[in-house]
């Protein structure tokens, strides 16, 4: 935690956060800004999933409503969870072409669908979650962990 101290950065804030970090599972080692320099995930218009096997995966994931991880060419290994709620999101921008109509086309896809979801603070029906908490939903898809995706090279910009 050296680093902390040497930023001014309080130190057990900082040991706190990565011990979060650690749990989730969403940690990797990535490359210096010098080395690769991803998109800048909120102005990215669409995606694209090199990977077959990530395509294969995650239209299972949307299909079935579960959660998956997919694989990553840095990690060589499963890197990123994905919940069965961005993964129908993730289908919706991928099958539209962009991220412009992915909420309609999700809302779509889990109309009629009784499974229960987490999108907020209570599971829900799946063809009960409003059109707001999607959107939100997708808005948080579209920051951190789309960033993270590109890093790893789950994921590319498209169009």
């Amino acid at each position: 935690m050296t680093v902390a101290a040497a930023e001014g950065l309080p130190v057990d804030r900082v040991r706190r956060a990565a011990m979060r970090l650690l749990a989730t599972n969403q940690f990797f080692l990535c490359l210096t800004p010098s080395q690769t320099a991803p998109a800048e995930p909120g102005e990215v218009s669409g995606i694209s999933l090199p990977n077959p096997l990530n395509r294969l995966r995650l239209q299972d994931a949307g299909d079935q409503l579960h959660q998956v991880m997919l694989v990553s060419p840095v990690t060589r290994g499963p890197a990123i969870p994905v919940f069965p709620a961005e993964a129908v999101l993730f289908q919706a921008a991928l099958s539209n072409g962009g991220f412009d109509g992915a909420v309609q086309k999700a809302q779509q896809e889990l109309a009629g669908r009784r499974t229960l979801l987490q999108v907020g603070k209570d599971p829900k029906p799946a063809e009960e979650i409003p059109a707001q908490a999607l959107q939100r939903l997708l808005a948080a898809l579209r920051g951190r962990k789309l960033l993270n995706m590109f890093r790893l090279g789950i994921a590319e910009p498209a169009g």
